[in-house]
């Protein structure tokens, strides 16, 4: 769970998880005050320090694979550690407890670890690890290969058919820097935030013809990327909506 208590990893994917027969779990480890201030006849008394952090990521998968799990019934085969911005940072935290950490029968806690929207070099680990950098992060090692597969992007119709130009990364203002609000305020949030300016429409009249003959183009390339991994069919109708709403 990122610091913040929100489910960040899991909001912006829970459509592909939850069709495709995954579950999410949110683990707090920066302390129990929200989990607190949610219930506190029942998490009243409970104290966790900083530095138990790993030790909080272990027990808890450790749990979830366990006869005692609350999903066992499930059956679940495989546990991935998951954290995005300031989660993947306590993620990447854990690679060292990885080494260290097992079951009871010497087995690995977790069966591969996923942080996203992270920049830093990340060493390998004896399970499967998929880093995913976002725009953010093209200033930093994270977009310089790392092994002997990475790829340079993840296409997308929106920039293949482009309708909008898409800029990042925003430069706060002075009264935003000076607003007070604390790290997540308005200075943070503008940096984070990209914006997107619409394309004329003389121009993409004569890029795309019509308006239909757009929504044909983007659908037909929606298809290769498909076919081709890059995109999941679970997301064909949500992506389509947006192209349906452009209008020349």
């Amino acid at each position: 769970m990122h610091p913040i208590g929100g489910a960040h990893a899991f909001e912006y994917n829970s459509i592909y998880i939850m069709d495709s027969g995954h579950i999410a779990v949110e683990v707090s480890t920066l302390g129990a005050d929200q989990i607190r201030e949610f219930n506190p006849n029942r998490y009243g008394d409970i104290q966790i320090n900083p530095t138990q952090t790993s030790e909080v990521l272990a027990q808890a998968s450790a749990l979830i694979k366990s006869p005692q799990s609350p999903i066992a019934e499930l059956n679940p085969r495989k546990v991935i550690l998951w954290g995005t911005s300031a989660s993947s940072a306590i993620l990447t935290r854990y690679l060292d407890a990885h080494a260290i950490f097992t079951l009871a029968d010497g087995s690995n806690i977790y069966d591969g670890f996923m942080p996203t929207s992270n920049g830093s070099d990340i060493e390998p680990v004896d399970v499967p690890m998929i880093q995913v950098p976002t725009q953010h992060e093209f200033g930093t090692g994270a977009t310089s290969i790392q092994d002997g597969d990475a790829y340079g992007g993840i296409r997308n119709p929106y920039v293949d058919l482009a309708a909008y130009k898409y800029t990042m990364v925003n430069v706060p203002t002075e009264a935003a820097m000076n607003s007070g609000a604390g790290v997540m305020g308005p200075a943070l949030l503008c940096r984070l935030s990209g914006w997107q300016t619409p394309i004329a429409q003389d121009t993409l009249r004569s890029e795309y013809r019509s308006t239909r003959h757009y929504v044909n183009q983007f659908e037909n390339r929606l298809n290769e990327l498909e076919a081709a991994g890059w995109s999941l069919p679970v997301y064909h109708d949500l992506i389509m909506a947006d192209a349906r709403k452009v209008q020349f």
